[in-house]
């Protein structure tokens, strides 16, 4: 799947909509997974983020704290 999509595009506009909770919950989470380049990665992991936001709002706010993404890994939870 990672072959069919354009990584660095998609890393570009995730950082350009401005919103922490696309680039760290999503992009960077999900392409760090897929063992994406670092030079894909950097700018998504360099985007400020004040708080941690959990993978899925709509479950409660519990699951290992992701100091990198500043994420809560809740997929499993509730």
């Amino acid at each position: 799947m990672a072959n069919d999509i354009d990584l660095d595009r998609l890393a570009r506009h995730a950082v350009q909509l401005g919103l922490a909770v696309v680039v760290k919950q999503v992009d960077d989470w999900v392409l760090e997974r897929l063992v994406v380049a670092p030079s894909v990665l950097e700018p998504l992991r360099t985007y400020p983020a004040k708080e941690e936001s959990p993978l899925d709002p709509g479950r409660p706010a519990r699951g290992r704290h992701n100091p990198t993404w500043h994420i809560i890994e809740n997929l499993g939870n509730g």
